[in-house]
């Protein structure tokens, strides 16, 4: 019987999936024309960055409550919460996300840590690898989550 928790991993993923696509939109548009426009585009897109990636790390750390292994602890938490979720355990279980998402949470990982101190000093041009990542996590979070649940727990 498939665990009710992955209804709350879903949501999370489907968060983050929201959040990246959102800010995806705002990064796309043209330039604002004032720089009060430019103020509130850019904060706006680094706070929807920052929250696609803490949610998709929400989703993450419910599967390995799900799977019953330990979440990492130490200053290098969200890094190692990625790696650990891209790792087969042999044996145990395969890996629950790809290396290419992998990748992706690592790039949308460092823009959260841009966002998160670097406040209003927005660079367009080095936020496109976070763009570009941001588009690999919104389209394969859930489904990646989705295969690895029923690799573990097929349905019946």
């Amino acid at each position: 019987m498939t665990d009710r928790r992955w209804k709350y991993v879903f949501s999370d993923a489907g968060y983050a999936a929201k959040h990246f696509t959102r800010a995806i939109e705002v990064y796309s548009r043209p330039a604002p024309a004032s720089d009060e426009e430019d103020y509130i585009s850019s904060m706006g897109f680094m706070h929807m960055m920052q929250s696609g990636h803490t949610s998709a790390e929400a989703a993450l750390r419910r599967v390995l409550g799900i799977v019953n292994e330990e979440l990492p602890i130490g200053p290098d938490t969200h890094a190692r919460l990625i790696d650990q979720c891209a790792e087969p355990i042999s044996g145990t279980r395969p890996a629950m996300v790809s290396s290419e998402l992998r990748d992706a949470l690592r790039e949308t990982r460092r823009f959260r840590h841009v966002a998160m101190h670097g406040y209003d000093l927005l660079d367009r041009g080095k936020a496109r690898h976070a763009v570009e990542a941001a588009k690999v996590v919104a389209s394969r979070l859930e489904p990646e989550i989705a295969a690895f649940r029923d690799a573990i727990d097929p349905p019946g």
